[in-house]
């Protein structure tokens, strides 16, 4: 068996930086036979986080301190407009250099169990930096970074509770749950050990979206198309993540509203190995 679950020293920070890059395209409905209009934005973020345990209980769990360290963000709006914000901008010409600039150092605290799941996780810093600046992007779900640092942590670490050991070959299935503006999306995930070689196992993950409705009285959104995909490269000497990447697409069918495509590319890699 392979141990996937992660090992903390306590004070001792493990560093990781975390690149998304989002697209999303909103078509609005049109009458039969005229043009459909739609607008496209798109995000780029950059943010370097450092989890640092204050306590370790082998029988227990483990208590981190997330920090976020730092953060950049490009936007281009619908208009083309290029916008960016960085936590350590010292333009003080630019009106949003001191924007993010209090996110910088704020800590968030996480309770895990002794098999590397998450059992608590505050909110966070709100990591919607579309709806921030009204620029229009977040019209759905997305994985944000408390979502992030749920699977950094361990491919284990979900809703559905995992004993954090596999064999190469084996598969195992979790659930979790992402906010969006008309519900909850369930993310049904299916894991699978695909090797494990010298100090490094290989987590290949395959998902996708179902929805929840906000209310049983308001209109649902009909997904079209939805797929999630990425692999994770687990250090097992070092009980740590080195790198991970994921793929997220997803079609929305909102009715009168229009359509929504989204597409998401995810990098983490570990710093200071």
């Amino acid at each position: 068996m392979v141990d996937l679950r992660p090992r903390f020293e306590v004070g001792k920070a493990q560093r990781f930086r975390i690149t998304i890059t989002s697209r999303a395209k909103a078509a609005a409905a049109s009458p039969r036979g005229a043009p459909a209009a739609s607008v496209d934005t798109s995000m780029s973020q950059e943010l370097d986080i450092s989890l640092v345990a204050r306590s370790v209980d082998p029988q227990k769990g483990s208590t981190l301190d997330l920090i976020y360290e730092s953060l950049k963000i490009s936007i281009k709006t619908p208009d083309g407009e290029q916008l960016s914000l960085d936590t350590n901008s010292k333009d003080k010409n630019d009106p949003l250099a001191g924007l993010l600039a209090p996110l910088a150092g704020l800590k968030v605290a996480i309770e895990m169990d002794k098999d590397g799941n998450i059992t608590s996780m505050d909110a966070g810093m709100p990591m919607d930096p579309a709806a921030l600046l009204g620029t229009g992007a977040n019209s759905g779900p997305s994985i944000n970074a408390a979502d992030l640092v749920r699977n950094l942590l361990g491919p284990v670490n979900t809703a559905s509770k995992s004993p954090g050991q596999a064999a190469v070959g084996e598969s195992w299935s979790t659930q979790d749950t992402i906010d969006a503006p008309w519900g909850r999306m369930k993310l049904s995930t299916t894991h699978t050990l695909s090797s494990h070689r010298g100090n490094v196992a290989t987590i290949d993950t395959r998902g996708m979206f179902a929805l929840t409705p906000a209310s049983a009285t308001s209109p649902a959104p009909v997904i079209r198309d939805s797929a999630y995909t990425g692999r994770t490269a687990w250090n097992t000497e070092a009980h740590m993540l080195d790198e991970m990447t994921l793929k997220q697409r997803l079609v929305v069918d909102q009715g009168t509203a229009g359509t929504s495509t989204q597409d998401m590319d995810v990098k983490v890699k570990r710093l200071g190995r």
